[in-house]
């Protein structure tokens, strides 16, 4: 809720409430995933965000993937206050294309190929989200979990 809601938010905000600009938005749902993660002071977000504004068709599914991903991340990847990193990255590959990635230096999941056919809800929900958006999801698992999603973009992205 705090994906839809923040962007919700951000809409009302803009001079073109159909766009959303991605740093704000990535920031601000980063800080609020922070905040509700039980005060994990001991695992460190990092951000590294190209100025990109989406339309809010692909800008609201990449909140969405993001509130999970972090979320899972900070309950699973760092167990008995193990310290650790969390890394979010959006960047434009190219004119038709943006790239999320979410990564951290956790214990890994168990058998990600299992969850990566869609195993559990959250998996679900993420490649669903990519799904809808034409995008590709992938999860790989080594010295910790990294999920990327490739999205293709129909002229509606641009940096700002």
């Amino acid at each position: 809720m705090n994906a839809i809601s923040l962007i919700h938010k951000k809409l009302y905000q803009s001079d073109n409430p159909a766009m959303v600009h991605m740093p704000h938005y990535i920031k601000e749902l980063a800080e609020q995933l922070s905040d509700y993660s039980e005060q994990r002071h001991d695992v460190n977000m990092v951000l590294a965000i190209d100025p990109i504004v989406l339309d809010i068709s692909k800008a609201l599914p990449i909140g969405l993937i993001l509130n999970e991903a972090i979320t899972n991340a900070f309950k699973y990847a760092f167990p008995d206050g193990r310290r650790g990193t969390i890394t979010v990255r959006l960047t434009q590959p190219a004119l038709d294309e943006v790239l999320l990635m979410i990564a951290d230096n956790g214990i890994g999941m168990p058998d990600a190929q299992a969850r990566a056919d869609g195993n559990s809800l959250g998996m679900s929900l993420m490649k669903g989200l990519s799904a809808d958006m034409d995008g590709e999801f992938c999860i790989k698992v080594e010295h910790g979990t990294q999920i990327t999603v490739t999205v293709r973009l129909d002229g509606q992205a641009s940096s700002g």
